[in-house]
């Protein structure tokens, strides 16, 4: 069985892969920055989630290891429907993200290459 999407891990299991803390796990899903797409309802308030949110959830903390740990940018980065969609292309491709992203005319962010997919599937393997 493939760890990296055989499935779905509950928050307890987030937490251990990725190293985030339970309350930012509840804030970043109640506010949108973990997508509905990356959720599995249980019924009641119980959630799972999909193997790549580890993979999201590693690249907001290297976004914040550039950001600055309390930056609003890492989480308004990956809140986007475009970075979410080339975060999982990168994870079924199991390839590094490349994307950029622009604000107006005036701003631009350019990553060139994060093995945030690497390190999440590694982090998944460890886990089981």
């Amino acid at each position: 069985m493939d760890v990296t999407t055989a499935r779905t891990l509950d928050k307890d299991e987030l937490s251990r892969a990725t190293g985030v803390g339970l309350e930012v796990i509840r804030k970043m899903t109640s506010d949108g920055t973990i997508p509905e797409r990356f959720r599995v309802g249980l019924g009641g308030r119980e959630l799972r989630y999909v193997p790549a949110t580890v993979a999201l959830l590693a690249f907001v903390v290297e976004l914040h290891q550039f950001f600055g740990p309390h930056s609003a940018i890492p989480r308004a980065i990956v809140r986007r429907p475009d970075i979410v969609a080339k975060l999982e292309l990168a994870w079924a491709e199991g390839k590094l993200v490349r994307l950029t992203v622009s604000h107006d005319d005036n701003i631009e962010i350019q990553v060139k290459r994060s093995d945030c997919v690497g390190r999440a599937r590694h982090q998944l393997a460890q886990l089981a």
